[in-house]
């Protein structure tokens, strides 16, 4: 049953970045680490794709905005989609470049990882630093996940 899940999860392009760390279907340990409810939501709603990115936006749009044209506001040609707000957009490099620093001096070869690696990293880590550092940078990204759980969010 379980692989069948993940089989169903991978089919489902609002879920492409959830199953880019997300490998089995076991309960994630940011559940229990991150005390905070409203870093908890903001972390659950990026997650699974439940927030205001323009790659998720655009899928509600009618007529449907094709992906290439759900570009951020703030980034001259560049696709908002989690990994775009996570590690690229400009609009949030002072709270990602602190979040970032304070991970490096704990966790130094975090430095040396590429996106990927970096995703799988923050999103499967059940280190309480480590999850309590996403939940802050979700929450105080000042742009789509406070609209969506009463708005709220940070990029790292």
């Amino acid at each position: 049953m379980k692989r069948d899940q993940i089989e169903v999860i991978r089919s489902y392009r609002k879920l492409n970045f959830y199953s880019s760390f997300k490998k089995d279907v076991s309960n994630s340990e940011y559940l229990e680490q991150v005390k905070n409810l409203k870093h908890r939501q903001a972390l659950a709603k990026l997650r699974a794709g439940n927030h205001n990115l323009r790659i998720e936006s655009g899928r509600h749009c009618t007529p449907k905005l094709p992906e290439t044209l759900r570009i951020f506001q703030y980034c001259s040609n560049q696709i908002e989609n989690e990994m775009h707000f996570l590690f690229h957009c400009d609009r949030y490099n002072n709270i990602r470049q602190q979040v970032t620093n304070d991970i490096i001096k704990k966790y130094p070869k975090y430095d040396s990882f590429n996106n990927t690696e970096k995703t799988i990293f923050l999103f499967n880590n059940a280190d309480n630093f480590i999850c309590k550092k996403l939940g802050y940078f979700m929450l105080y990204t000042d742009h789509n996940f406070e609209d969506t759980i009463n708005a709220t969010h940070y990029s790292f």
